[in-house]
């Protein structure tokens, strides 16, 4: 899985991250999960990832391993796994991360993006990425 560049530059601001996890679960169909069914930033053979692991690049999720990191993004952060780019938005990124692991949210149409709103809303983030990617029904 190839990370946009633009997502890995030093200096983040929370906007770029929180619309590069849009673009990210635009494209997405479920959520990312490991062979035995739990959420994982990377899916068996690295095809698909949750929307903190598509900020990743493949080297920072496997770390020299051949099982992807695990756990939730502050333990990354407390473990020196995370990459230092996401440490100003690791608040933010577990939102993000509520939102993925939810199997709710992936049942109900609109689930998604009513939880990537809620961020949007919690975090004063501008929707319109979301908006171009998750229409709002008139």
């Amino acid at each position: 899985m190839r990370v946009s560049p633009y997502l890995l530059m030093d200096k983040l601001s929370a906007q770029t991250v929180f619309d590069g996890v849009v673009v990210l679960a635009a494209g997405m169909t479920s959520r990312c999960e490991s062979k035995s069914g739990f959420c994982a930033y990377r899916s068996p053979g690295g095809r698909s990832a949750c929307f903190v692991g598509g900020l990743m690049t493949s080297d920072e999720v496997y770390r020299g391993n051949a099982t992807p990191v695990d756990g939730p993004v502050d333990s990354l952060q407390q473990r020196g796994e995370l990459p230092a780019r996401l440490h100003p938005h690791v608040a933010m990124l577990l939102d993000l991360q509520e939102v993925h692991d939810n199997k709710g949210n992936w049942r109900r149409p609109g689930g998604i993006a009513d939880g990537l709103r809620k961020v949007a809303l919690l975090r004063n983030l501008s929707t319109q990425v979301l908006d171009q990617h998750f229409p709002v029904a008139a």
